[in-house]
């Protein structure tokens, strides 16, 4: 049976996609498995990511923006249309820290962001990864805000596309990802992967990874990841688990990155949300 689920809050508007494909009436599910391995770890309040998944130092050292830039930390990569508003929203890259110093100051005035007591340029940085502009931001609701700005570094990958396509996108045909340039092994191209994957739900409740394979032959790299994504029900209405198993290919001479298929391979329902009128 087909049920389209309509929500007043934009938020959640990536729900009405997902909610039209063919699923069984959350009316007629049973009580939840709490021994399914999929429920146990949308419910686990403290996983996000398999042992060994790539994380942010950023994230994981406290350290990392020193003392004059607390609160919380929000990652920023600019793309084309931060620079120029009628361009796309293409990621940019560069291997001069002048350009992306530059694309940076671009990028401030048009955010009119204005250098003074409440937005401090703090810090700046430069790894393999990426040039990065630390900004706190002590006007933001009631605790300061840093925000980490950062711009892709053309000697370690070039961005051409998402790395995964969005939940309610039906359409899976292959497409490149972008160019990697980095040191080439079996580790650095699932660091790469797991580093694009970071970036595109660290700031989101609604994934969590399950796990990730990663092969070789003469000519590619093949990697895989097998991931959540959970959708919190209205009131009335039951949580959805989905799993999903993505693929993706690196070209050993290219240097190609492409997502290969995405299959969903389960479906799970978890805790009704009842609405408590008293």
């Amino acid at each position: 049976m087909k049920k389209t689920i309509l929500f007043i809050s934009f938020s959640v508007l990536l729900i009405f996609c997902i909610s039209s494909c063919d699923i069984d009436d959350v009316d007629d599910v049973d009580d939840v498995d709490w021994n399914n391995e999929y429920i146990k770890l949308a419910y686990d309040s403290n996983y996000k990511y398999p042992t060994g998944f790539f994380q942010d130092e950023a994230i994981v050292d406290p350290e990392y923006c020193s003392p004059n830039a607390p609160g919380y930390r929000s990652f920023k990569y600019l793309n084309r249309k931060d620079i120029n508003s009628n361009d796309e929203t293409i990621p940019l890259y560069t291997s001069s820290k002048e350009i992306s110093k530059e694309w940076f100051n671009i990028f401030s005035l048009n955010s009119k962001w204005e250098w003074n007591d409440n937005f401090v340029l703090e810090k700046e940085n430069k790894n393999e990864k990426f040039f990065e502009y630390i900004v706190v931001d002590k006007n933001f609701s009631y605790s300061s805000l840093t925000r980490l700005v950062r711009i892709h570094h053309e000697d370690y990958f070039i961005p051409q596309n998402r790395i995964d396509p969005e939940p309610h996108d039906k359409q899976h045909e292959v497409y490149d990802i972008g160019i990697y340039n980095g040191e080439f092994s079996l580790v650095k191209v699932k660091e790469l992967i797991e580093y694009l994957w970071y970036l595109k739900i660290y700031q989101t409740a609604n994934y969590k990874v399950k796990k990730t394979e990663i092969s070789e032959d003469d000519e590619k790299v093949e990697f895989q990841i097998q991931y959540l994504f959970i959708i919190r029900g209205d009131w009335d209405m039951r949580d959805v688990v989905y799993v999903y198993n993505s693929k993706y290919s690196l070209n050993k001479e290219t240097r190609v990155l492409q997502f290969i298929e995405r299959n969903l391979i389960d479906l799970v329902y978890g805790k009704m949300n009842y609405i408590n009128w008293y």
